[in-house]
């Protein structure tokens, strides 16, 4: 689904197993390429590749399957993947799979952390962070061409992965306002899905 981040899958050993002759369950995961009806093909992470040994009954191992939700764009996804194993010196060798990994991918959100600078009669440097709240990568720009002379900012855009943010400096150049008075400007950040929020600037001159 589109809630959860990874989801856990154990791997268990039933039959048991002989040390002192080296008989035990040993397997190793591996991705397919089938692609479930009506989905787009998904690219996710099976955490260990390297596989293991289960040597007891009551303790699985587990395989942690991670979705990569920032490559993809709004839709279904999905995925297959196989273990291959073995019982340690019993030479037989066998599949268990295909195990499908169905996934969603919902829109990016654009998110600031205050749509207000207040940088009163002293500061020169306020900061502002912009955020993904939602579900795929998202890309931001601010409209910097356009800024008045006495105000500046580090960064101008960003591509951001759910849950990341990126973080913008502001600056105000108190030396080239001569005129005592208060100035105002609307920083625009503009998302690529289409939203955009507004930072309002606000400076006095004394």
């Amino acid at each position: 689904g589109a809630d959860e981040d990874f989801v856990l899958f154990n791997i268990y050993n039933l039959g048991g197993s002989h040390a002192p002759t080296g008989v035990w369950l040993e397997w190793i995961p591996r991705q397919g390429a089938g692609v479930w009806p009506g989905t787009e093909l998904g690219q996710f992470i099976v955490e260990p590749m390297e596989g293991g040994i289960v040597t007891g009954t009551e303790v699985p191992d587990v395989l942690s399957i991670t979705p990569d939700r920032c490559a993809a764009v709004p839709g279904w996804y999905s995925g297959e993947f196989y273990y291959d194993f073995s019982y340690g010196s019993v030479p037989i060798i066998g599949v268990d799979g295909p195990f499908w990994v169905l996934y969603e991918v919902e829109p990016p959100v654009l998110a600031v952390s205050t749509n207000t600078l207040d940088f009163g009669a002293a500061a020169t440097a306020l900061s502002v962070t912009v955020s993904n709240t939602g579900d795929s990568q998202l890309l931001w720009s601010v409209n910097a061409l356009g800024l008045p002379n006495w105000l500046s900012v580090d960064l101008t855009n960003g591509a951001l992965c759910p849950d990341d943010e990126n973080t913008i400096n502001v600056y105000v150049d108190r030396s080239v306002i001569t005129v005592p008075g208060t100035y105002t400007f609307d920083i625009v950040v503009t998302g690529s899905n289409g939203a955009t929020e507004t930072i309002s600037v606000s400076v006095v001159q004394p």
